[in-house]
């Protein structure tokens, strides 16, 4: 379902994030040649073993560029970091820049882990996303399954140390439909361009649990940079 959602319906969208995705260094590999065949570049980190189980994992961060859009990855960076230091060099987030008429915008696909809340790996990632973030002269979005909602950033130093505002769809009660419904997917941008970026739920996606967010991003201005 989700391969024909890519070839028909995600054919409309610049870009695609997906979050979860349970894929691992492995099924990666295999699934580059059958994306690309189908039109899409992609900026992926693999899945990661939760070591209760030898099939069991944490997240799998993907972004897919459609192939016609001007993008750059870093995957050659990710496969030469990969093969000096013998590990990811991002863990819970995938980053790539998409280039536009306004200008350049960072986009980066993240995953938090549930139930962590503020500890662990739910540290770690934050912290990450915080190094890349400040690097950037380019705006940036974070497109994610945060698995907490908005109100759980407010006494957390990360907002405030990223200048991020986080963008929901105001109409919309529940990203994710399991128990009461919760608003799990959103999106996190660079203060000064939140007023060019909405962010509309998607309910018609093939996969379960979890809404898609439309994420657009419009202005006749460009980006300003720091």
């Amino acid at each position: 379902q989700a391969a024909n959602f890519f070839r028909s319906d995600g054919c409309q969208y610049h870009l695609i994030a997906l979050a979860e995705t349970h894929v691992d260094a492995k099924g990666l590999c295999e699934m580059h040649g059958k994306l690309a065949m189908d039109g899409w570049k992609i900026a992926a980190t693999p899945a990661i073993a939760t070591n209760k189980s030898d099939k069991g994992t944490h997240g799998g961060e993907w972004i897919l560029a459609r192939r016609d859009v001007a993008a750059t990855t870093f995957e050659g960076y990710r496969e030469h970091y990969l093969k000096t230091h013998k590990r990811q060099p991002f863990v819970g987030f995938s980053p790539t820049i998409l280039h536009t008429k306004s200008g350049n915008a960072a986009v980066i696909d993240a995953y938090l882990r549930p139930g962590l809340r503020h500890k662990g790996a739910n540290r770690v990632i934050p912290l990450s996303i915080s190094t890349s973030v400040d690097m950037l002269s380019d705006p940036w979005i974070i497109l994610a399954d945060w698995n907490y909602e908005p109100p759980w950033w407010d006494d957390k130093p990360w907002l405030s140390r990223w200048n991020g505002i986080a963008v929901t769809d105001p109409s919309c009660t529940a990203t994710c439909d399991k128990g009461k419904g919760s608003v799990y997917d959103y999106a996190i941008a660079r203060k000064d361009i939140t007023t060019h970026v909405s962010v509309k739920a998607v309910v018609d996606v093939p996969w379960k649990t979890h809404y898609g967010i439309q994420v657009t991003v419009g202005t006749a201005e460009p980006w300003n940079y720091k």
